[in-house]
């Protein structure tokens, strides 16, 4: 469980196991009642030319530093200015909470991992916890936004700049709403937890520049998601329509942002699955091509991630 008190909190021990086990048995579950072979596997991931590694793992390293800076922000905000944290020993944090986040739930272990980080900056775990806490919310809030829009716009027929700019007006409109809903809340939790309390209180009295700045970037991370998701997944299965694919991935980036499973593993893979076959995909080739996609877009960064925490790991030593 994770804790607002002074003492460092602990990771997730037995229960993101579970979650882990039960990832794996959903995408088992899948692989299986597809038919699905490794040679059909191997011959999906064949499909990806060479060159596209690189601007994968580029976009996978943007998503991470955008995600440390947003901690960043929000713990000198939460702070008044009293506690600064060095970009790449947030970014080093960050990245590790990520790694860590591929085998537990995310939304746990990434904050939990921050804060124990931070500890090495001499910074105290309540600010960490909160700060890391809250900057996740501002994700929600804007895929939330998202699938508002994607609601209130199907069957009308409204062109793609439109739904981006009612997305971009939702968005906002629930930047602005979190406020009183922050105050509401730390009212509610400050007889159980009146750490998490105070730490929403301060939330609430942030600037709306600050809080629109979380939000700018959530949406900029949703459209670096969306672009690298679907622009691989062109890549596997060529012929595929990206339209329902890109209508679709805000509901499954929101199904896989809840602790149930570390990164949605096997729920991602069943709704990406289901929507090429809805266009006609085998279903072996369809799971084939949901598997791929998983293994091409985390391959990279497993590379790459031992040395985003070296450097950070340096800089914080000296």
């Amino acid at each position: 469980m994770v804790s607002l008190s002074d003492s460092t909190p602990a990771l997730p021990g037995g229960k993101g196991f579970a979650a882990l086990a039960f990832g794996l048995a959903a995408i088992m579950a899948v692989v299986l009642t597809s038919g699905m072979d490794g040679a059909t596997l191997l011959a999906t991931l064949s499909r990806l030319p060479p060159w596209a590694y690189a601007p994968i793992t580029l976009l996978q390293v943007t998503m991470v530093c955008l995600a440390a800076w947003k901690w960043r922000r929000m713990l000198r905000d939460l702070s008044g200015g009293a506690y600064r944290l060095p970009l790449r020993s947030a970014v080093a944090a960050t990245t590790l909470g990520t790694l860590a986040g591929q085998a537990m739930p995310i939304q746990i272990v990434t904050p939990a991992v921050r804060t124990v980080w931070a500890r090495r900056s001499a910074i105290p775990v309540g600010p960490a916890l909160a700060s890391s806490l809250f900057e996740q919310v501002f994700d929600l809030l804007a895929l939330a936004g998202l699938v508002l829009t994607l609601l209130l716009t199907a069957g009308t027929g409204a062109a793609p700049a439109g739904i981006a700019a009612l997305a971009i007006a939702v968005s906002l409109t629930l930047t602005i709403l979190i406020r009183p809903l922050l105050r509401l809340a730390g009212q509610m939790a400050h007889p159980v937890l009146p750490g998490l309390s105070q730490g929403m209180t301060k939330a609430a009295s942030m600037p709306l520049g600050g809080l629109s700045a979380q939000m700018a970037i959530s949406l900029l991370r949703i459209a670096i998601i969306s672009v690298l998701t679907v622009g691989v997944l062109t890549l596997l299965a060529p012929g595929v329509d990206p339209r329902p694919l890109i209508l679709a991935l805000p509901l499954l980036q929101l199904a896989s942002a809840f602790p149930l499973v570390p990164a949605g593993l096997g729920l991602v893979e069943a709704g990406w699955s289901g929507l090429l076959v809805a266009q006609g995909i085998d279903p072996g080739a369809a799971v084939a091509t949901a598997v791929a996609l998983r293994i091409v877009t985390t391959g990279p960064f497993l590379v790459v991630a031992p040395l985003m925490i070296l450097i950070g790991a340096r800089g914080v030593q000296r």
